[in-house]
């Protein structure tokens, strides 16, 4: 999930700053001008598919929408607990049936080249979100003409969801009714605890027809955006950056408040191009690279502005099961077990992050963690990966390695992922004596092409869209998931996710999660868990924040003293 790439300039930059800093929003009194200058974690280019909720699926995209739009539920930042987005709502077990009851008076915005207006119709009238706009967002979204990335995770909550996104039937047979202006209706496969969650996702956020009618696909461009949420983008400077300002017409709700800050400039810059201009004093809120991190906690002053803790991505690299050799389940248990995951955290990058034995990212419900599954998952064994190699080159009819075919490890061509490479490839061939070629590709298409035709060996990650185990094993690795690059498919494995998708005893779930994490990691061996994500943020002292579990910040709750 990451992309862009751009080089600093730092006089456009003082220029776009002393631009927001004059900015008067029309419709509210303008406050004194407080501009958070950030980054969006890019190493080459652009968020992914124009920024169209029904479309993007990078952390980075995600980001940039959640301050734009807001969904039927959400997540609290800070405590991952579930609430209200624009709308209340209530389940009624028996039917499976969630009635959203949408807040009145949340108009449609835009920004018209000087100011944020609300959106009228072509009677004048000022276009308030309704359920109908929902309506369409999750239709427009489940539309398989749409061929949205996301459509997966959504339609199999919705009764009918899944037979329309997949052709079989038409939309008729999605269960989501508009029951008037203000109130929706959506019927769920089951009763998952995790659904409503899902119903506040980006893919299902409310989409304005009339716009998308009009301008087709530059609907997302800056001067013809239109949106709802907390802030508004004023301008989308591409493969450079990304400014929003604040939504004088978001009055606030009891859980969102409106924005102290009145613009907020992202820049679609790498780690250390944030980090260096966080040092020089053009940004306030930035990404350490990992290289800084050492010197950074042994800096009195830096020690105090950065911030590590949770995130929910979960790193991997993945074996094409259906490109030799990987098709043999020794040779990919051996390439997994020759990988020392500690050393590769503790000696190599040596930035927090947490080597990961599994895949499922800990501190998730129903998840296992290394503590209450100390046996799960795989680990450094030298003895058992040389073992695995002999068996695997036998049941493959060669008699010794140099019989292998060439074998490629593809990458997202940033630094750290060059730099987790280049260690592994060493690994490789210090236990299994197999050198592997490494293959930096463009992060701007970089998943596309592992989407379409994955590599023998291929970098990946996963950040959960929801705090649930589901996240991780069922809406990745079931068979034909659209981020199942390595075409894994076990039916032990998918009865197994499907299964703990329906149950409501963290418990059971959890017995269910753990069996698949084993045979997806251990006896399959289909990827080689990495590590797990940490944060690592530093902030200036002057900047009032939360501290987001998440992986997206909620920056109307950010401030500038």
């Amino acid at each position: 999930m990451s992309k862009s790439r751009s080089l600093v300039r730092f006089l456009g930059l003082a220029f776009v700053i002393a631009l927001l800093l004059t900015l008067v929003v029309s419709g509210a009194g303008a406050q004194e001008g407080k501009v958070l200058v950030t980054g969006l974690n890019m190493v080459a280019g652009d968020p992914d598919n124009g920024l169209d909720p029904a479309l993007s699926s990078t952390i980075q995209s995600i980001t940039i929408l959640e301050q734009l739009y807001v969904g039927l539920s959400r997540l609290d930042e800070e405590t991952v607990e579930v609430e209200p987005g624009i709308s209340t709502w209530e389940f009624d077990e028996a039917s499976r049936t969630f009635t959203f009851s949408i807040y009145p008076e949340i108009s449609w915005v835009r920004w018209n080249g000087e100011a944020v207006e609300q959106v009228t119709d072509e009677s004048g009238n000022v276009r308030y979100v309704t359920a109908n706009d929902f309506y369409y967002g999750i239709m427009r979204t489940l539309n398989p003409e749409t061929a949205s990335d996301y459509a997966y995770v959504l339609a199999p909550v919705i009764e009918g969801g899944n037979a329309y996104n997949s052709g079989e039937a038409g939309p008729e047979a999605v269960q989501v009714t508009v029951v008037d202006d203000l109130t929706l209706q959506i019927t769920t496969v089951d009763t998952a605890a995790f659904n409503i969650n899902i119903l506040g996702l980006w893919m299902a956020f409310a989409q304005p027809q009339w716009a998308i009618d009009e301008f087709g696909d530059t609907w997302v461009e800056a001067e013809n955006r239109q949106s709802y949420g907390p802030f508004v983008m004023s301008e989308w400077n591409h493969d450079s950056d990304i400014t929003i300002v604040r939504n004088p017409f978001w009055a606030g709700t009891e859980n969102i408040p409106a924005p102290a800050l009145d613009a907020v400039v992202f820049r679609l810059i790498d780690d250390a191009a944030q980090f260096a201009e966080y040092q020089a004093g053009t940004m306030q809120a930035a990404t350490v690279p990992s290289p800084e991190i050492e010197r950074v906690k042994a800096d009195a002053t830096l020690s105090e502005e950065y911030y590590a803790g949770f995130e929910s991505c979960s790193v991997y690299y993945g074996f094409n099961v259906e490109k030799e050799p990987f098709t043999n389940v020794n040779i990919r248990r051996a390439f997994s077990l020759a990988v020392d995951r500690e050393s590769l955290m503790n000696d190599v990058t040596r930035d927090g992050r947490l080597p990961a034995t599994f895949f499922t990212r800990p501190g998730v419900v129903a998840g296992p963690t290394p503590e209450t599954n100390a046996d799960l998952g795989v680990s450094f064994d030298p003895e058992g990966a040389q073992a695995a190699l002999e068996a695997g080159l036998a049941e493959l009819g060669l008699g010794s390695i140099d019989e292998l075919p060439e074998i490629t490890l593809a990458y997202g061509d940033t630094e750290y992922n060059g730099l987790i490479a280049q260690a592994v490839q060493a690994m490789w061939e210090e236990t299994l004596g197999i050198t592997v070629t490494l293959q930096p590709l463009d992060t701007t298409t970089y998943y596309d092409v592992q989407q379409e035709d994955a590599a023998q060996i291929h970098r990946a990650g996963w950040c959960y869209d929801y705090p649930d185990a589901n996240s991780y094993l069922y809406d990745v690795f079931r068979t034909g998931a659209s981020a199942n690059y390595p075409n894994f498919s076990n039916e032990e494995f998918d009865s197994l996710v499907n299964e703990a998708r329906t149950l409501s005893d963290p418990a059971e779930r959890l017995a269910l999660y753990v069996r698949a994490e084993q045979i997806l990691v251990e006896e399959v061996a289909a990827i080689a868990p990495l590590y797990w994500h940490t944060t690592r943020q530093i902030v200036a002292p002057n900047v009032v924040r939360t501290f987001s579990q998440i992986g997206f910040e909620r920056l109307e709750n950010w401030d500038i003293q």
